[in-house]
């Protein structure tokens, strides 16, 4: 999988690698005083300064993890002390034997709507099927992430999709994420300009004529026959 060749990577041009594949485990978090010859004390534990050591450079590795995983996948390790622990629950969630999970996140990013959610909301869905793809060593195209977004973001920007899809030039997926925010901010500026077009109209349709004959008194009912 990508993500895991370049994190394996990481670890081994920092000659950490044995933090997460067990081969250099965590030493005993107490050790044993030797007691001394003249004394009648007997040995007592201390803490090990070398646990210290090794569990403030695990925890840095672990946040290395967390920091590079989507929410989605983030929520199946939350319960791990050790990156040896989330490593180990990672391969073992995400194996790219799991044929049904590929099927079932490939279905999923070919059906995906926004509804009512906003762009934000969209484009993260869409990243974090993408990630969970590419964690399992199925990334998935940028061409194709351009039209599963387009096809799912609702018919309010069937013209913006025509637009893209006419473009001469493809567009990546980074600068469709912005030119999809962009769009939405400009349907709300939109919408919150309408009301105050039909006031304007409605205020418009009262002429001074109009004005005029409501003012104006009604003779015929006054006369005298």
């Amino acid at each position: 999988m990508l993500w895991r060749a370049q994190f394996l990577l990481l670890l081994r041009g920092y000659n950490l690698l044995g933090y997460i594949d067990g081969s250099y485990p965590a030493p005993p978090r107490f050790r044993m005083t030797n007691a001394s010859t003249t004394s009648t004390e007997s040995a007592t534990s201390i803490p090990n300064p070398e646990f210290k050591l090794w569990d403030h450079q695990d925890q840095l590795i672990l946040s290395w993890i967390i920091s590079s995983l989507t929410e989605e996948v983030i929520s199946h390790i939350t319960s791990s002390s050790t990156s040896y622990e989330a490593w180990k629950i990672l391969a073992r969630t995400f194996a790219p034997s799991s044929r049904t999970r590929v099927m079932h996140l490939k279905d999923t990013l070919s059906q995906v709507k926004r509804d009512t959610s906003s762009i934000a909301d969209y484009l993260q869905l869409i990243r974090s099927l993408t990630d969970s793809l590419a964690a399992i060593d199925r990334p998935v195209s940028d061409k194709d992430l351009v039209l599963a977004t387009l096809r799912g973001v609702g018919t309010d920007y069937r013209d913006f999709a025509t637009f893209v899809h006419t473009r001469a030039k493809p567009v990546s997926f980074d600068n469709l994420c912005g030119m999809l925010l962009s769009h939405e901010a400009y349907l709300a500026d939109i919408t919150d300009q309408i009301p105050l077009q039909i006031q304007t109209t409605n205020a418009a349709s009262h002429t001074p004529t109009d004005q005029a004959n409501s003012s104006r008194p009604h003779n015929n009912a006054n006369r005298n026959y």
